[in-house]
């Protein structure tokens, strides 16, 4: 193949990472006017991987010539006392989280691997756009070595307050955090060939 034709024919190219075991899910998701439909409140007994990505549709099947990815980034957050403080962001390297830079990547996938230690943690997708008044979807996935919803690995929907000041790129912030009911997702646990279509309260 020349470099042409891989100009022509590919996006990118990127690194595999796998878990082993690998739980598989993937949640329909969209941001409403920079805010994301749900945000992750994780909750973790002992040491367990995760990988987060957050993909855009693919411009390759997007029938506006004009269509460009946004910037994107994921945002990890502990409590400490009445709010969160950031721990860390993704960045371009998805092994390396940054715990005090705030990189937005211009990508189809953005991703963030990183071992959680116990305690309870925030995920919060992020976009870059000052004005951005269209509904923008994305799928967010979590891949983890456990599977979820079992007590040892527990996964929340929330939604949060576009007041918060986790969008302004504050380190610490607090949230009005609430229980949303009828988020869909998708499952794929190990050794299974298609994932089953479900929705609720939480990965499961």
């Amino acid at each position: 193949m020349s470099w042409e034709e891989v100009q022509k024919y590919f996006n990118g190219g990127g690194i595999c990472f796998s878990h082993e075991p690998a739980y598989d899910y993937r949640i329909n998701s969209a941001f409403n006017e920079g805010v994301p439909s749900c945000v992750l409140e994780i909750e973790v007994s002992s040491p367990t991987w995760f990988t987060f990505v957050i993909s855009q549709e693919d411009k390759r099947i997007k029938r506006d010539p004009g269509y460009e990815y946004l910037p994107v980034m994921l945002s990890v957050a502990q409590p400490e006392d009445d709010s969160f403080h950031v721990v860390f962001n993704s960045t371009v390297n998805g092994v390396h989280p940054s715990p005090d830079k705030w990189t937005f990547l211009q990508g189809r996938d953005v991703s963030l691997v990183h071992k959680f230690d116990a305690g309870r943690y925030l995920l919060v997708p992020r976009i870059l756009s000052d004005k951005l008044t269209d509904q923008v979807p994305y799928v967010l996935g979590v891949i983890a070595n456990k599977e979820v919803g079992t007590g040892d690995v527990d996964v929340s929907f929330k939604t949060i307050d576009s007041a918060s000041r986790v969008f302004e790129n504050f380190p610490k912030f607090t949230a009005e955090l609430t229980q949303t009911e009828d988020v869909q997702f998708q499952k794929r646990p190990p050794g299974a060939g298609f994932p089953a279509t479900l929705s609720g309260e939480r990965l499961e």
